[in-house]
């Protein structure tokens, strides 16, 4: 018999008691001075990684007054999309915002690491999301999350799962970290492909399409700015926050991640500033984007979301589609040469950025279309096999994470006491 069972049998033989959420816990309204943050204790939504995977250091501060303080052994929800599973159980103390619910514990029965791990369940995200309110951008119910029923069984027996969980967490880190290391090996060994096949007339290219296209065409070089109906960084100056159901959002480059958009910020503007701004940058589906400022050089092609503004720190590029397919100027622009290019050309210490001139004197080597539109195929088929979650290495993380789920779950399922 486990310990575990053992404590089970001596603690709670006949179930163990569900509470609300609200029963043993509140949300933090205390406040914290703007002075007493800093990039490390403050925790933005758009700080917050998907997926339970913790939070990242913030590159941009409130500028005045006072925010939600937090505290060690709090535990930090995201409350804009819910299905991203945005969720952090708090080492120190901080602030945060409106957009991430500081669930701070009243009761002193109950362990800080076993609530964190009921509420980085899969059935609380899923029904979060049931209660959540709004379709394009949902937004959880707090007094809904405050109704969920969390299982109470005596400390002696929360800290032997937490001490499970914790050794398993462990391992399956390590383990997700060997795979990690191996899915980087074939992510370089794409890198440089990408690259190879993406010069003109490259040995590579004219044994994958020799066949079928003619390589006695010529090759010109067009500046970035000669290719594309506009190019434009995004807002300079963000005014103040308004409500989230009567304002459009702003992401930053922040919100630019593994080639796609997230779209979760806390940031939004009213819809005579919208109207003003969009037409700086117009971003419509299959644009192409640019990070300038911060985590520079990232590129995505932006999905079909209308009504969202982009910060500075993003470029918003219109490439002229006559001339150049959007993805293969992603590629381009991912490749080893243009990245080199960006980096030397960065300004500022703390925070790096480039200006939107830089960006457009880029120079792109134009080849045919037809053969763009070949490449761009090939490529988008190799890094599919590089990050889809169905083949490879991927899916063996994915598997591993899907396991760790199930064991944690079946960990934190009791029988109520009558």
């Amino acid at each position: 018999m486990s310990k575990l069972q053992e404590l089970i049998n001596e603690y709670c033989p006949d179930g163990v008691e569900y509470k609300r959420l609200g029963e043993i816990a509140v949300y933090s309204n205390n406040r914290i001075s703007i002075s007493e943050i800093n990039s490390s204790n403050y925790v933005g939504v758009e700080n917050l990684l998907q997926n339970k995977a913790g939070k990242i250091d913030s590159t941009s501060l409130p500028k005045e007054g006072s925010i939600i303080k937090f505290y060690q052994g709090d535990i930090l929800i995201g409350n804009i999309r819910p299905y991203l599973k945005k969720i952090w159980l708090a080492d120190i103390d901080g602030g945060t915002n409106g957009d991430v619910l500081p669930v701070h514990i009243t009761d002193k029965n109950v362990n800080s690491t076993f609530l964190f791990y009921c509420l980085s369940s899969d059935s609380f995200f899923y029904y979060d999301m049931q209660h959540a309110k709004g379709a394009k951008m949902p937004r959880g119910n707090k007094q809904a999350i405050m109704d969920y029923q969390i299982p109470i069984p005596p400390l002696a027996v929360q800290s032997e799962i937490v001490r499970i969980l914790d050794h398993f967490t462990l391992l399956t880190a390590e383990l997700t970290a060997e795979l990690t290391a191996e899915l980087t090996a074939r992510k370089k060994q794409y890198e440089y492909y990408r690259d190879e096949i993406i010069k003109p007339k490259s040995a590579i290219q004219q044994k994958l399409f020799g066949k079928n296209f003619d390589f006695s065409f010529e090759i010109y070089e067009k500046t970035l700015s000669d290719i594309s109906i506009n190019i434009s960084d995004g807002m300079h100056n963000l005014p103040k926050t308004v409500n989230y159901n009567t304002g459009h959002p702003v992401i930053s480059a922040q919100n630019i991640i593994e080639n796609s958009v997230d779209f979760a910020t806390d940031k939004f503007v009213t819809e005579d500033v919208f109207e003003k701004e969009n037409k700086r940058t117009d971003a419509k589906e299959g644009d192409v984007l640019l990070t300038i400022v911060g985590a520079i050089g990232r590129t995505a092609i932006m999905p079909a979301n209308d009504g969202t503004l982009f910060q500075r720190s993003v470029c918003v590029i219109k490439p002229n589609r006559k001339i150049i397919n959007p993805k293969f100027l992603k590629y381009y622009l991912d490749s080893g040469n243009v990245q080199d290019y960006i980096f030397k050309q960065a300004h500022g210490a703390a925070q790096k950025g480039i200006y939107i001139q830089q960006v457009k004197s880029i120079t792109v080597p134009i080849i045919p279309l037809d053969l763009q539109n070949a490449i761009v195929n090939i490529l988008g088929n190799f890094y599919s096999i590089c990050t889809s979650l169905s083949t490879g290495l991927p899916a063996e993380i994915e598997a591993r994470k899907k396991q760790y789920e199930y064991y944690r779950d079946r960990l934190l399922t009791f029988k109520a006491k009558a």
